[in-house]
């Protein structure tokens, strides 16, 4: 649905437990849609989270969206809360 996402490891941690929740005790009649339904949860998850915009490389150094710009804003939460730490990463 989105060009500049490909694989991403990791992206399955999110998708499978909602696939889990989505067959756990469904009717058989309905059986046939839980991936469908699974894919479009999953979908809405990430939309709605803006996650969606953390696995992009078009985004990863734009100022305001993207992987770059979200690591900027937890780094400086870092440096501000836990200067120690933040001190550790940075060398």
């Amino acid at each position: 649905l989105n060009v500049g996402i490909r694989y991403v490891q990791g992206l399955n941690e999110l998708c499978a437990p909602i696939y889990f929740v989505m067959k756990s005790g469904i009717d058989k009649e309905f059986e046939d849609c839980v991936e469908s339904d699974t894919f479009f949860c999953f979908m809405h998850l990430i939309s709605e989270l803006s996650l969606r915009d953390h696995f992009d490389k078009t985004l990863d150094n734009h100022n305001q969206t993207g992987l770059g710009a979200s690591l900027k804003k937890y780094f400086s939460l870092l440096k501000r809360h836990y200067e120690p730490i933040w001190e550790s990463l940075v060398k």
